[in-house]
């Protein structure tokens, strides 16, 4: 999934930052969470762990009260987490304007330098006056209204009761409505779970929007096992739900709106390079699922890592589509896995290769480079990138089927 900033230049970007001194500077940020390159030298920001929402609003809001009360420490932590908010996909950063990203980077950028040159001792004051202003529409009151405003839309799995349940959700900007639409997959049934669920979605997903269950209006919509219907009342708190039964015209809208965002929200992969962040399990998964799907003569797999998990998405294959795979080690049941697949389904047949390193995947006459293994794709942040030159694809594929042939004899 491209994103604006990336438009830009690198993932955060290359910009000019004039006036900062007599000449004209570049400063090449390579966004790895606290590490940035400039005049060929590398720096390490020092870093004070995972940023939440949460902390840095509580920042900017003690820094408009009084600035004198922000901390180097809260200078690190606002630097740290908006060089992370620019890292990756966003879907509020992605709605800003070039003319607003360019800004917000630029001054950012100025930070950077000036504490390059002299360190955590560089002025606070002209510091945090430049953060402060890289982090315009970062705040949560501002991610609200972005995220309304311009009708966004996310979805992930997630798991409860130890993992004996698990359920996927989107939430959504619906009208002048924000609503989080949850379903059902498998185990233990969401109303069992509903505050574990609604702690997890809230805590891992919605925080980092600016958005909070109980303090916002969020209307919630389950459909659970048997396809049973409810709506969700809960407090602050995510203590003691309330479910209410929804009516045929209120499950039809929820049906209409989960296929609409169920089929649109993976990005198409047959054009530039997607990038998958590391809360992106579940779009990588989808993206995954539906180049699988619609290969219909021929899918050849090279991944050095199979499991389980692995073999159990290649059941949504077409049957008349030939797979092959050629792995480097089985992990957990891969094995036994592989064997039952090959019996039952035929048209399946696998391959050792001990010195695999790459990923990739041959639908039909397209090729993808995978950043990880299928077992984990998603889990960390990882890209997906379409071989685009026919010549290319060809002669990858064609080493890779000369090792399919040395394997086999």
């Amino acid at each position: 999934m491209k994103t604006k900033a990336q438009d830009l230049g690198s993932v955060l970007t290359v910009l000019p930052c004039q006036n900062v001194v007599s000449e004209t500077f570049v400063i090449m940020i390579l966004a790895n969470d606290s590490y940035f390159s400039m005049w060929g030298r590398d720096y390490i920001m020092m870093s004070d762990g995972d940023i939440s929402q949460e902390i840095f609003d509580e920042i900017i809001e003690k820094w408009r009260k009084d600035k004198r009360k922000v901390t180097k420490r809260d200078l690190r932590k606002l630097v740290e987490y908006v060089q992370r908010s620019y890292y990756g996909y966003d879907p509020v950063i992605n709605t800003f304007s070039k003319e607003q990203l360019t800004f917000n980077i630029d001054i950012l950028c100025r930070s950077y330098l000036v504490l390059l040159r002299d360190g955590w001792n560089a002025d606070p004051h002209y510091i945090l006056s430049n953060v402060i202003g890289a982090s315009r529409g970062l705040t949560s009151p501002e991610r609200r209204e972005t995220f309304m405003r311009e009708k966004l839309h996310f979805g992930n799995l997630v798991d409860y009761w130890s993992g004996n349940g698990h359920a996927k959700f989107y939430f959504a900007a619906i009208g002048d409505k924000a609503v989080l639409l949850v379903s059902h997959e498998y185990g233990t049934s969401v109303m069992n779970g509903t505050e574990e669920v609604l702690e997890s979605v809230q805590t891992s997903y919605l925080a980092e929007q600016g958005f909070r269950i109980g303090r916002d209006d969020i209307d919630i919509y389950v459909r659970d096992v048997g396809r049973y219907y409810y709506r969700v009342s809960i407090g602050c708190e995510l203590q003691n739900p309330e479910w209410h039964d929804l009516n045929a015209d209120e499950i039809r809208w929820f049906d209409k709106h989960w296929d609409y965002f169920d089929e649109g929200f993976v990005d198409s992969v047959d054009g530039e390079p997607v990038f998958f962040g590391k809360k992106s399990s579940y779009s990588a998964y989808k993206a995954v699922k539906r180049l699988l799907a619609r290969t219909t003569k021929q899918l050849f797999l090279v991944d050095p890592y199979i499991d389980g998990n692995t073999v159990q998405m290649l059941e949504m294959v077409n049957p008349e589509v030939d797979i092959r795979l050629l792995y480097g080690k089985f992990q957990g049941d891969g094995s036994v896995m592989a064997a039952a697949l090959q019996k039952e389904r035929g048209k399946f047949q696998y391959q050792q290769d001990k010195g695999l390193h790459d990923r990739y995947m041959f639908c039909d006459d397209h090729g993808y480079l995978l950043g990880s293994s299928l077992n984990k794709f998603g889990d960390k942040p990882t890209t997906m990138v379409k071989l685009g030159n026919k010549h290319i694809v060809k002669g990858i594929r064609q080493y890779f089927e000369g090792l399919w042939l040395e394997a086999g004899n």
